[in-house]
């Protein structure tokens, strides 16, 4: 059995399926939000690069300090057991 339908219930179907349609558009990303999206993250890799070069530089400092410390604790303590 075939469903008839005037041609005004088809218009205003196609109106309604061209309003989600453009709805659902709304929420693809373009070519150039893909573009910004790509800058955005090479910027934020360069950033993250450079502060993980300033903490391992901080650490090899702190090694240092804490070992020279651990040196002028440990040295008076070992001299105090051989004399």
């Amino acid at each position: 059995m075939a469903v008839t339908t005037n041609e005004g219930e088809r218009i205003q179907q196609a109106e309604r399926d061209v309003s989600e349609l453009r709805g659902a558009y709304q929420h693809l990303a373009t070519k150039a939000d893909v573009e910004g999206t790509k800058v955005d993250i090479a910027e934020t890799r360069a950033e993250l690069k450079a502060d993980i070069s300033e903490i391992r530089g901080e650490l090899r400092l702190m090694n240092w300090v804490m070992g020279l410390t651990l040196a002028a604790v440990v040295y008076p303590l070992l001299e105090r057991i051989w004399t």
